[in-house]
């Protein structure tokens, strides 16, 4: 796969309060715009990293992915509506998903569906649309072996819309959404940081290039177990071999 920088020109972030524009009868899980690309702002907060596994060269994550963007077809009226946000859980959100336009997306490197236990619909009355998911994965990884016990790993999910390419869809960054707990803890690693980025990949399945979120999770492995436990005693070991050249008849 290609990548590539993202495209220009795509549809504003936030909505700007104006009142949408007379769609008539257009199809709402169409693009809210579709001269430009609609930006997608989105983040992932890692909840819990398990079962880092070299043989198998995979890992299980779990997270809260966040995606927002505007659409002004969905804005109404707060004083009629009587609230100025509508909130949709769980098969409520997945139903309203079913008739607006979603990214759609899934996780490219992903070695098993993966599993939802949560989501959040949130619709305001400008037309800014918010989806928060609850999510847990099993995914393919390439781990790096050559300064073990001292490696670094780079763990990563990467999310395309299996729908919208790149003139449709274009996902942006969200470093505010993006991070993990205070009290995160994974045995045998310590994790120093997560990010996001953005690229544009052509892809087998179509002619079209897609917009690709990237999330990377940096981790360290713990080397204090493997230093007293296997190096020292080796060590010792190869030590005592040595003074033999030093005994004394």
């Amino acid at each position: 796969m290609l990548a590539g920088p993202p495209v220009a020109g795509a549809q504003d972030l936030a909505c700007d309060g104006r009142p949408p524009p007379a769609v008539g009868g257009a199809d709402l899980r169409s693009p809210p715009n579709p001269d430009v690309p609609t930006s997608v702002r989105a983040g992932m907060f890692v909840d819990d990293l398990r079962d880092l596994d070299a043989v198998t060269a995979s890992f299980r994550f779990r997270g809260i992915l966040t995606i927002s963007w505007c659409d002004p077809r969905l804005a109404f009226d707060p004083d009629e509506a009587g609230i100025d946000e509508k909130v949709l859980v769980g098969e409520a959100a997945n139903a309203r998903i079913e008739e607006i336009f979603f990214a759609r997306g899934f996780a490219v490197n992903s070695v098993e569906p993966p599993q939802i236990t949560e989501r959040v619909l949130r619709l305001a009355s400008d037309g800014t649309v918010s989806s928060d998911l609850n999510v847990s994965v099993l995914l393919r990884a390439n781990y790096d072996l050559r300064r073990f016990p001292f490696d670094r790993q780079q763990l990563q999910l990467m999310v395309e819309s299996f729908v919208w390419n790149a003139n449709q869809l274009q996902f942006v960054p969200d470093d505010a959404m993006t991070g993990f707990a205070d009290n995160f803890d994974i045995p045998e690693w310590t994790i120093t940081g997560v990010r996001a980025d953005v690229s544009t990949v052509e892809v087998i399945r179509s002619s079209e290039p897609f917009s690709r979120l990237t999330i990377t999770i940096d981790v360290k492995r713990k080397s204090g177990f493997y230093l007293w436990k296997v190096l020292l005693p080796l060590f010792i070991i190869v030590a005592l071999s040595w003074s033999i050249f030093w005994m004394v008849d």
